[in-house]
């Protein structure tokens, strides 16, 4: 009842593809090419490791397993978390690099609305929906950059939150043995990340936001190989909008 107008009204559409320019196909596909090559080496650069082949083909089968079911995102990291453990890379890095990668990518998606605040200052009308969703990103990155840095300067926060799931776990799930060492493992593997974004941390941040503007590029082509000709701060707006819906998991 709530979506299925939405999605009529873009299938209707199909007509369109009949007229698509080729050129601009060609070069939605090299962006968007470029932009897995993005998170590919993103990914390379978290988990120390130099080889190409089992970071790309899990984070495109990965990708492709979370497009089809619910809960796509979590199911996508772990479908990659265990492809990457069975090519032999350690368990523990895996996880807290794939959590550090999540968010430098959802970062950059955040903070791309900024570059759309000189054409809506310098007047042009913005629905009221993507205004919410530029404010709610800028908000939301402002809070990532706190709470990034508290975590990666200071050892308490990831000391409480360690010890907090520590309790959650123990006092909701029966096991024989008690989890404990977690904050110990989490300080360790944080520790790891901030050697390894330390030493190549313009890389790192230079690969998010590529995957990001490389997407948005290939948003741009595809509007333009169908004859449109859109205003490039509103698809912004309505890439990070798109994007943020996105990560809901349903």
């Amino acid at each position: 009842y709530l979506l299925w107008p939405s999605l009529g009204q873009v299938f209707d559409q199909w007509r369109t593809l009949t007229q698509l320019s080729p050129l601009w196909v060609v070069v939605a596909l090299g962006v968007e090419a470029l932009s897995f090559v993005a998170v590919w080496e993103l990914q390379r650069i978290a988990l120390q490791t130099k080889r190409w082949f089992p970071v790309s083909m899990s984070q495109l089968a990965g990708n492709a397993f979370g497009r089809i079911i619910p809960g796509g995102v979590a199911a996508a990291g772990t479908l990659q978390y265990r492809m990457l453990v069975r090519s032999g890379l350690p368990g523990a890095r895996i996880a807290s690099s794939l959590t550090a990668v999540s968010v430098l990518l959802f970062g950059a998606v955040l903070a791309l609305p900024l570059l759309s605040l000189p054409a809506i200052l310098g007047g042009t009308s913005v629905a009221s929906g993507l205004a919410r969703a530029a404010y709610l990103g800028a908000a939301v990155f402002v809070l990532m950059l706190g709470g990034g840095a508290a975590v990666f300067v200071w050892d308490r926060p990831l000391a409480l939150v360690g010890r907090g799931v520590e309790r959650v776990a123990n006092a909701t799930v029966r096991r024989k043995r008690r989890v404990t060492g977690l904050t110990e493992r989490l300080l360790a593997e944080r520790d790891i990340l901030r050697t390894t974004f330390g030493r190549r941390w313009q890389a790192a941040v230079l690969a998010a936001a590529g995957k990001s503007i490389f997407d948005y590029l290939a948003l741009i082509a595809c509007l333009r190989a169908v004859g449109a000709e859109p205003n490039p701060s509103l698809v912004l707006l309505a890439y990070v909008a798109a994007c943020l819906l996105g990560m809901l998991p349903f």
